[in-house]
C-alpha cells in the first residue's frame, strides 16, 4: 500500500498503533531522521518495556523483542508503506506513510495527555 486510502486510513492507523512495540518503532524512526537499524529498535523496544537499559534486560526479553519486529512488526509496517526493511542488512527507513502515521500518534498522544491533566 503506498498511500492512504481514505475509507479505511483510520482503521489501519488505528490497527498499526494498537501495539506499544511498533509505536516505539514509528517514533524512534521518526526520531532518528527516518533511519535505523533492527537492532536499534530492539534496543528501544526493550528500554522501552523496561525502563532501564538493555544490558540490564532479561536475554528472553531482547530475543522475544527481536523475533516479534522481524517477524510481526516490521512486515506488518513494511506491508502498509511506513518502513522499508531489509532483512539481510537490518536496516530499517522510513517509507512513505511514515509521517502520516507518526502524525496520527503525535495527535493522540496529545489528546491522551489533554485528558491526563484534565482527570488530576
Amino acid at each position: 500500500m503506498s498511500a492512504w486510502d481514505p475509507t479505511t486510513a483510520s482503521d489501519a492507523a488505528f490497527a498499526l498503533l494498537s501495539n506499544a512495540r511498533r509505536r516505539t518503532v514509528v517514533e524512534h524512526l521518526l526520531d532518528n531522521g527516518g533511519e535505523t537499524t533492527r537492532q536499534a529498535l530492539v534496543r528501544a523496544v526493550v528500554e522501552a518495556e523496561t525502563g532501564r537499559p538493555i544490558a540490564d534486560a532479561e536475554t528472553g526479553l531482547v530475543q522475544d523483542v527481536h523475533i516479534s519486529l522481524y517477524h510481526r512488526h516490521l512486515p506488518k509496517l513494511s506491508e502498509h508503506g511506513v518502513v522499508r526493511h531489509d532483512r539481510e542488512t537490518g536496516e530499517v527507513v522510513s517509507a512513505d506513510n511514515a509521517d502520516a502515521l507518526g502524525e496520527v500518534l503525535e495527535s493522540i498522544t496529545a489528546s491522551l495527555d489533554a485528558v491526563g491533566e484534565f482527570c488530576e
